[in-house]
């Protein structure tokens, strides 16, 4: 089972958790590998960021994300399947020529020709019979939460926005355990595990709108609850971590959970539990977390806030 920070369980997100923003950033860069070397002559070779689709996006990230696990580099990946290593890194970043056939040839590769995984990733390629893959796809099948894992892993920075509850991410294991509940109904493991993600490590920016619904909702458990908050205020004072409380009185939006990521290139994703978008159908999501962004409180009186609710939670 596959967590998206090492304190966590894999719970499913709530609907709307998430919106991806791929561009570049100067300190990522910075930091890129051979593998990202290889992708900036890809795009200098006139790959266009529209093209990406949110299905070959997801493929791509956890095909990149079982190589690195197999322990295969970039370049052994790309000449055992008959290409070069930017081609190849291009692909990982959903690329076009993420074929059936190319999702085929590197699972082999990488021992894992395994008909389910197969048959898993495949159906998220859009093609010309499914032609509204190209900017939208659900991820239903066993695996889910290890591939939304692998996109993270590609991520240089993460923006969410929730009215349900606290994301997965920033969860602790018995605020995670409240939410997860006997029976989760998302398979989230797959037949291999990506790598493991500390995920508030200083490589990624994130920024959590936190609907004040959520700190006045009555909890399950109070105390849990109280230590759950705790713990998010302590996340709070890192300085790639900005956790913003978007007021009761705010006009409500009809996604409870919505998902930013940041990429190497100008595409956007947007999460909401399982299901991706890009185009015109994500730039209308992109719109809505904007208006959330636009009305958060200040991160000081944020934190003043949540300090509220948990001395409430604490008296109760």
């Amino acid at each position: 089972m596959i967590s998206l920070s090492t304190t966590t369980s894999s719970t499913p997100v709530p609907r709307g958790e998430g919106t991806v923003l791929l561009k570049s950033h100067s300190r990522q860069s910075r930091r890129m590998t051979s593998d990202a070397n290889a992708l900036g002559s890809d795009s200098a070779a006139g790959v266009d960021p529209q093209k990406v689709s949110p299905g070959r996006l997801v493929v791509g990230s956890y095909l990149r994300s079982l190589r690195k696990v197999r322990g295969v580099s970039l370049e052994q990946a790309a000449t055992a399947t008959g290409r070069v290593a930017g081609t190849l890194s291009r692909l990982e970043f959903g690329g076009n020529g993420l074929t059936p056939e190319v999702v085929h040839q590197l699972l082999q590769e990488y021992r894992l020709a395994e008909r389910r995984l197969e048959h898993s990733l495949v159906r998220l390629l859009p093609s010309k019979d499914v032609p509204w893959l190209e900017e939208i796809c659900a991820d239903i099948t066993p695996g889910a939460g290890d591939r939304a894992t692998a996109l993270l892993h590609m991520a240089s920075a993460v923006r969410v926005y929730t009215s349900s509850r606290i994301p997965r991410t920033f969860q602790l294991r018995e605020y995670a355990d409240l939410c997860l509940g006997p029976n989760p109904s998302t398979p989230l493991a797959g037949p291999v595990p990506v790598l493991r993600l500390d995920a508030f490590d200083s490589s990624r920016n994130w920024t959590l709108l936190l609907d004040e619904a959520v700190l006045r909702r009555a909890p399950q458990n109070p105390v849990s609850m109280a230590s759950q908050l705790t713990h998010l205020l302590s996340l709070s004072e890192q300085a790639w971590i900005n956790v913003r409380v978007v007021p009761m009185n705010t006009p409500a939006i009809p996604l409870p959970y919505l998902v930013e990521y940041t990429f190497p290139r100008e595409v956007l994703l947007f999460r909401e539990q399982f299901t991706y978008t890009t185009g015109a159908q994500g730039s209308r999501r992109g719109h809505l977390l904007e208006q959330m962004a636009a009305a958060a409180c200040s991160a000081e009186v944020s934190r003043d806030l949540i300090d509220q609710a948990r001395h409430k939670l604490k008296g109760l």
